[in-house]
Order: structure tokens, then C-alpha cells, then sequence
């Protein structure tokens, strides 16, 4: 997709470069080309007027056309003399001008004696297109003949036309705007004539075929055509010479002209292809290391699909691009799940602990069960109210402590059970124990795990009884505070003494060796605490406030809310 990315923007750019610079190059070649007719017909037209003042001077030379036109046999001196005068004067005056190579005179005197290689009898321009010149009219013209360029002027003595003067002319002098020209070029005459200073390409009948296309009447415009040659095609720029009665052309091939565009267009190809490499190398080495961190990835996912909690994904230390980010989320995920874990199997282990504890201080409990119901009814036979109440309050609380369908209680239940138990130590251990409870009536209902505040209250009495007295008074309390609902049970004992009261505490912090244990009932008070915490957070659970001498409280913490008491 980068590559993509990279080549479809430069394709289009280099499209759209690539089509300028071809329309540069056609506008280039016909700016060229034109400026070269241009130039060719101001330099052919400057050329000619030299030329003409040369014939002119010729031509003005009495003496010369006069003796040319007369009896040359009568006096053999006077050929002499011209010789050396009138003919060295005409030969000075072609010499002047380079443009000129040769310079012929054709006179219409059958008596003329052609022994000068200057001067001619007129019936030697038979049957060539200097014929023409004296039916037409003119007095001078230019025209292409055997692939020379020749300049004609009419020769007149007085106002009779006597003979024709022809120059045979520099065609690289007289054509210097064509020798400028970068494209090839060539004249094709009316006549079909074709000159060309080089070696042509076309001849004269294909050049025909593409001029006889143009206006019926020639102007000074310039015409444009294409021509296929060996199956390769040219450009064609023409234009109409009047002096020379002939089109000037020039070509160039197309292929010669686009071919710098067609080297750049290439060398942008191969810049494309080369950044398409190095993008494609650079994408690979990113998807690799991206993919290679991504496969690790996937590996350690399966490994904890398979149940495997102890994997965890190395992190880079200055990371910082989503796959960090990803691994250190899966890492905190896996710590959370293990933590959960753990917190699941720590509360499954308290709760079975419970259980055992508590079934650990009985021996065959079903059976006592059933031997405490017939003894409850032979008392009540023999009317002995007080030992059938006494064991009707140890059958409950023994009930009580076996009936684990539920994980939790209401408050009020676990009250009952607190009574029956107060009644059942003072029946029968003798001593006085007063429960004074100033809990609100909306706070009975509130659900808090079982067996959690009756071994705070068994704690009370097997502790901290005095043994003098062997009098204690209870008080339960409630409060709300930041949440909480916090159930004190406070006795007015012996208290509990400071290195005790700090093995405890170290016990509840989880920095303490041994299991407190609360009474006989087997169930610790480090065990309450656990199932407080891992069913509310460690924000709840116990605290143990004493003073040797002065009595103990202990505080129950757990959500003053009845949808944050968990799911036990």
C-alpha cells in the first residue's frame, strides 16, 4: 500500500511532466522551425538584393552588351580589346561578390563567338527553365536546376531585350538561414526540382504528396504535416519562397525530438523504482520487527488461554508505540487476573477453614445434635425448665454452626445466635453476662458474612471475663463513617495486654506467624478478618482497640450500602 502510495502520485506526476515536456518539444520544433523560414526569407531576400545590384551593375555596361550583339567577325582587334577592357570589367564585378560562382551571359546573336567561358548563344538554354523567362516577361527570376541555384536577369539594350544573364550561385552563402537550422532541410521548386545542401531524406514526389495538401494560394504562413517514412514519422514545417518560386522545407524526426523526454522520462522511472525499493525494504523491516512483536504476542495470549497465568510480554524500557502499550496493558491484565485469582482461592481457603474449624471443635456433631434434643425432652418430662432451655440454646447454636448453605447473614440472625450463646455460657459456666444493644432498626437487616461477629463476642468472654468478678457487660454499637458501616463490640473485661494487642494486629496485617484464634468455637479472628476482606476490599475488616485493664473493642468494617456486599 505505501508503495502505492509513493508510485500512483509520482505515474501521475511524471504523466503529466512527461506530456508538458512533449508539448514543449512540439512547440520548440515549430518555433524553430518557423524562425528558420523566417530567417531564410529575409536572408534569400537580403541575398537577392545583393545579387541584383551586382547584375545591375552588369547589365548596365552599354559597351559590353553592345559589342555582344554585334558582328564579332568584323575586326579581330577589337576582340582583343574587349577582351582585356569591356569582359575583365564584367568578371570584377561578379568576383566582388561571393555569393556569385559564376556569372554566363546568353545573347540571342547567332553571330556571337563563344570563345570566353562567359558569353553564350541564347539557344542554349533550350528546354530548361530559363526558357520560359522570355515569353513570361519577367526580368528576373530564380529557380533550381540539376541541383544548382541560379539567379536569371533579362539583358536589354536600349529597351530590346538582347539576352539573359544567368548566375550560378553559393547555395551554402545563399541559403546560410537553412545552414542555421538545427532540423534538416531542403527547397522543393515548382518544377519539382529539389535541392538540398545534405543528403535528403525524401525525394521530391513524397514531399509533393504532402505539399499538394496545402493553400491553392501560397502566402508567407508556414504549414505543418507529418510524414511516415520506414515506419518511422516526421515533422514537417513549410513555407511558400516567392523569390525562389519553391516551398522551403524542414523535418525532424519525432523520435530524435522526444527522445531527451524519453531518456528523463526513463531516469524518473528508474528514481521511482528505486524509492519503491527503498520504501518496500523500510515497510518490510517495519512489519517484521512490528509483526515479529506481534507474533510474540500472540504466543503468550495462547499460552494463557491454555491456563498459563505466569506469562508475561518483555517491555522495552523506552517504549512507547502501541505495542508497548498493548503489552504493558496484557501484562497489568494478567497481574489483575492473577491477583483474582488468588483473591478467589484466598477466599475459598478461608471459607472452607471456617467450615473446618468449626467442625473440628465437634466430635460426631450429628450424633450430639440428636443427644441434646432427647435430653432437652426427658427435662421437659421431668419438669426441669432451666436444664431443657440451657440445651435447647446449645442445639441451636450448634445448628447454627453446621448449617452453611448460605455465606451470609443478616445482622438480626447473627444476634440470635449471640443470644443463645450468652444464655447458654451463664447457664452454664455461672457467671453473669449482660448483651446491651443500641443497634437502629434498619441496621438488622444488613447482611455481613456469618460467624462474624459471634467470635468477637465469645473472644470477649473467654478473655477478657474477670476471674474475680467473673462479670462482663457487652455493648454493640453501629456508626457510619467515609462509606462504612462500622459494628463495635466493646466489653468492660481485663483488656487485652501490648505485646498480645501487637501480635494481633501483626496477625490482621498478614505480617504475623500465628492463626488467632477466638474462643473455643475454633474460628481465628484472623479468619474473620480475611473473609471480611476478600468479600468487601481491604478497606473493611477488624481493628482491635484495648487497654490492658480497661476492656476491648473490637471494630467491624464493612459497606454501609446493601449493593456493595459482594456475592457470597
Amino acid at each position: 500500500m505505501l508503495s502505492l502510495i509513493w508510485i500512483i502520485p509520482c505515474v501521475i506526476i511524471a504523466a503529466l511532466w512527461i506530456k508538458g515536456r512533449i508539448e514543449y518539444v512540439y512547440d520548440s520544433f515549430e518555433k524553430d522551425s518557423a524562425a528558420a523560414l523566417q530567417n531564410l526569407r529575409i536572408e534569400t531576400a537580403s541575398n537577392a538584393a545583393r545579387i541584383d545590384t551586382s547584375a545591375s551593375s552588369a547589365l548596365s555596361q552599354r559597351e559590353f552588351i553592345r559589342f555582344c550583339t554585334s558582328d564579332m567577325d568584323a575586326d579581330g582587334l577589337q576582340l582583343v580589346k574587349f577582351s582585356q577592357n569591356e569582359l575583365k570589367t564584367i568578371r570584377s564585378i561578379f568576383q566582388s561578390n561571393d555569393i556569385i560562382e559564376e556569372a554566363s551571359f546568353f545573347f540571342d546573336n547567332p553571330q556571337i563567338h563563344e570563345i570566353w567561358p562567359t558569353i553564350y548563344r541564347l539557344d542554349r538554354l533550350k528546354n530548361t527553365p530559363f526558357e520560359e523567362i522570355i515569353p513570361s516577361g519577367q526580368s528576373a527570376v530564380y529557380a533550381v536546376e540539376d541541383g544548382e541555384v541560379y539567379g536569371c536577369y533579362r539583358i536589354y539594350l536600349d529597351i530590346t531585350p538582347v539576352g539573359l544573364l544567368r548566375l550560378r550561385l553559393n547555395s551554402d552563402k545563399f541559403f546560410s538561414g537553412f545552414s542555421n537550422a538545427n532540423a534538416a532541410s531542403c527547397l522543393l521548386a515548382a518544377n519539382g526540382e529539389l535541392f538540398s545542401n545534405e543528403e535528403n531524406l525524401f525525394s521530391a514526389e513524397e514531399l509533393q504528396a504532402v505539399l499538394t495538401d496545402s493553400p491553392d494560394m501560397p502566402s508567407r504562413s508556414t504549414y505543418q504535416a507529418v510524414l511516415e517514412k520506414d515506419g518511422r514519422s516526421y515533422l514537417v514545417r513549410y513555407s511558400w519562397l516567392e523569390l525562389l518560386n519553391a516551398w522551403a522545407v524542414v523535418y525532424e524526426d519525432q523520435a530524435d525530438l522526444l527522445q531527451p523526454v524519453y531518456q528523463m522520462g526513463a531516469s524518473v522511472l528508474a528514481v521511482m523504482l528505486l524509492g519503491m525499493c527503498v520504501i518496500w525494504v523500510l515497510v518490510q523491516y517495519v512489519c517484521q520487527s512490528m509483526l515479529k512483536r506481534l507474533a510474540l504476542l500472540e504466543k503468550k495470549m495462547l499460552a494463557v488461554q491454555s491456563g498459563n497465568l505466569d506469562i508475561r510480554i518483555p517491555e522495552r524500557e523506552n517504549g512507547g508505540d502501541e505495542l508497548d502499550t498493548l503489552s504493558k496493558s496484557f501484562n497489568g491484565m494478567l497481574d489483575r487476573m492473577q491477583q483474582l485469582v488468588d483473591e478467589n482461592i484466598q477466599r475459598g481457603l478461608a471459607v472452607k477453614q471456617a467450615e473446618l474449624d468449626a467442625l473440628q471443635s465437634q466430635i460426631n456433631s450429628h450424633f450430639l445434635y440428636n443427644a441434646l434434643e432427647s435430653i432437652r425432652m426427658l427435662s421437659e418430662v421431668h419438669g426441669d425448665t432451666e436444664v431443657a432451655e440451657t440445651v435447647f440454646s446449645l442445639g441451636s447454636l450448634m445448628r447454627y454452626h453446621m448449617k452453611w448453605k448460605t455465606k451470609t447473614v443478616t445482622l438480626s440472625e447473627e444476634l440470635d445466635c449471640i443470644d443463645r450463646y450468652i444464655f447458654f455460657m451463664s447457664a452454664s459456666n455461672g457467671t453473669e453476662i449482660r448483651l446491651e444493644s443500641t443497634l437502629p432498626r434498619e441496621v438488622l437487616y444488613t447482611e455481613i458474612p456469618k460467624l462474624s461477629i459471634q467470635p468477637l463476642v465469645e473472644n470477649a468472654i473467654v478473655h477478657g471475663m474477670p476471674a474475680d468478678s467473673r462479670r462482663i457487660v457487652i455493648t454493640l454499637k453501629c456508626r457510619q463513617e467515609d462509606g462504612l458501616l462500622i459494628l463495635s463490640v466493646t466489653d468492660n473485661g481485663i483488656g487485652i495486654a501490648p505485646e498480645r494487642l501487637h501480635e494481633i494486629q501483626c496477625a490482621l496485617n498478614g505480617s504475623g506467624t500465628g492463626n488467632i484464634r477466638s474462643g473455643k468455637n475454633g474460628i481465628g479472628v484472623v479468619n474473620v478478618h480475611q473473609r471480611i476482606q476478600l468479600m468487601y476490599g481491604e478497606a473493611c475488616g477488624l481493628r482491635f482497640i484495648s487497654c490492658e485493664g480497661l476492656g476491648t473493642s473490637v471494630e467491624v468494617r464493612i459497606p454501609a450500602r446493601q449493593d456493595a456486599l459482594g456475592g457470597w
